[in-house]
């Protein structure tokens, strides 16, 4: 079953959609998603790039290359992450923001990365399986 999501950026220049099935959903406790998004942890949706359709706001977009392998695109007018790419980890596919998604969307992650780099106020979720990288 494919199911349609929809997404935008905080000032609403930037659209986006997206179908699901998705490859994983996690909560990524690095320092690298920590610094970027200036919050305790990031909570992606990574899904193949040809499911990623931008609808509006093209123009916006600027692209910060974090490493060789990793890249943020985000909306140049108010700073919110559109989308990131790592193709270290997952080559071919997006990480979108889980909160910049606008439709209704309930699931849960399916796992928690990076756990040995959260932040020290941060108890983790024991309901939410714990993958080491």
């Amino acid at each position: 079953m494919t199911t349609a999501i929809t997404g935008q950026c905080h000032c609403g220049g930037v659209k986006w959609s997206a179908t699901l099935s998705h490859k994983v959903e996690l909560n990524c406790h690095c320092t690298m998603c920590r610094s970027l998004n200036g919050a305790d942890y990031s909570s992606w949706l990574v899904i193949p790039s040809k499911q990623f359709t931008l609808l509006s706001g093209k123009e916006l977009i600027s692209e910060y290359q974090a490493t060789d392998q990793f890249s943020k695109g985000f909306c140049s007018k108010c700073g919110s992450t559109v989308h990131c790419v790592n193709n270290d980890k997952f080559p071919r596919h997006v990480y979108l923001a889980k909160g910049n998604i606008t439709s209704k969307y309930t699931k849960r992650p399916d796992i928690q990365v990076y756990t040995q780099d959260k932040a020290a106020w941060v108890t983790l979720d024991d309901s939410i399986s714990v993958y080491d990288i």
